[in-house]
């Protein structure tokens, strides 16, 4: 029965993201009407909705748990993350920090493990003295089981909040003078979806495992309309803008110690390649100029790249068989950007 109910959602999450992918407009293709300079970074700043919490979440579904004695585990991690994304023909750099912490429970039924998870971060965003603050709250489900006794079979589906805050500066001495900067602010929210499908086969001696896994990744966000604030006569009111992206992603994990029988420390490595397959190429931001709405206005974002390389390494802890204490190291690269993220955390089981 528990099996049955996990395909289920299984393939309901699967069509889904697909729908996600290709149903939505791609906003990369609108005609550029009265086209924003790009030293506005707006557009940008709806990549800081795209927090894939089934990172964190998928990594403490410990599948061979399934028909042990042990029925539950949490987990608690904190999180903190830096992108540098370089200019490109749409935007000028800009970087991103988050800072935060999820946590999460789960439990074992029949031959499948469910789990929850929530998490509070501040994301920022900064770019040449203008500024982009999002408070991001995430809540999420993910399961697994073992299929036909070997392949490793996890899904996720996570929804977030976002409330935004903005601080930009006109600097344009064509408008106000050589030298001077007056300020333009903006409040607005948003709200986000993440779905990650994996499948993996797990090979197993002693001490040492090796998986090689396929997963297909789905990123959508979206803000909702606001106008900015200010006494410059440049101020933006903008529409309601959906932002979404798909990712198949092939790799392999690797683990050291910890597998077939307990040891005071794991070491566990994985190399991932993503590559785009759907969704939008970079985020556009819509609207007009509230002194003068007779024009609609494109702001582009900047375009990451289709194709991602992954990098990353765990320590683990094991205090016994029920309690550790991890961290962990990754490297992402793209085109335009370099990410890297620092967890440290501790999980208990039952």
């Amino acid at each position: 029965m528990m099996k049955q109910v996990f395909w289920g959602g299984f393939q309901f999450i699967f069509f889904t993201s697909l729908a996600f992918s290709f149903a939505l407009p791609t906003l990369a293709q609108s005609v550029r009407i009265g086209t924003v300079d790009q030293g506005i970074v707006n557009a940008n700043s709806l990549m800081l909705g795209q927090w894939r919490t089934s990172t964190y979440a998928l990594k403490h579904l410990d599948l061979t748990r399934c028909g042990m004695s042990q029925d539950m585990a949490f987990w608690v991690e904190a999180v903190h993350q830096a992108t540098d994304f370089d200019a490109d023909h749409n935007s000028r750099p800009y970087g991103v920090s988050r800072t935060g912490f999820l946590l999460g429970g789960e439990e074992r039924a029949d031959d499948c493990v469910f789990g929850m998870l929530g998490g509070y971060s501040q994301a920022r965003l900064y770019s040449q003295g203008d500024k982009f603050k999002a408070d991001d709250s995430q809540f999420g489900f993910y399961a697994g089981t073992k299929v036909c006794n070997r392949v490793d079979a996890k899904f996720h589906i996570g929804y977030g909040h976002q409330e935004y805050h903005s601080r930009r500066f006109l600097r344009d001495p064509m408008l106000i003078g050589a030298g001077d900067a007056k300020r333009i602010d903006g409040r607005f929210s948003g709200d986000s979806m993440s779905m990650t499908l994996e499948l993996a086969v797990p090979f197993d001696w002693t001490l040492f495992q090796i998986r090689p896994l396929f997963a297909i990744d789905s990123d959508l966000t979206w803000q909702y309309g606001y106008g900015e604030v200010g006494d410059t006569g440049y101020e933006l009111g903008l529409s309601r803008t959906f932002f979404d992206r798909t990712f198949t992603r092939i790799g392999l994990d690797g683990q050291i110690g910890g597998v077939k029988r307990y040891t005071p420390m794991t070491l566990a490595g994985r190399l991932n390649y993503s590559r785009q397959v759907g969704g939008n190429p970079y985020p556009v931001a819509r609207g007009v100029f509230l002194a003068d709405s007779s024009t609609p206005q494109r702001i582009y974002g900047l375009n990451p790249g289709k194709d991602f390389i992954n990098f990353g390494i765990s320590l683990r802890w094991n205090f016994d068989a029920s309690r550790s204490f991890y961290a962990d190291y990754d490297l992402t690269s793209s085109k335009h950007s370099n990410a890297h993220f620092a967890s440290l955390g501790y999980v208990q089981k039952w």
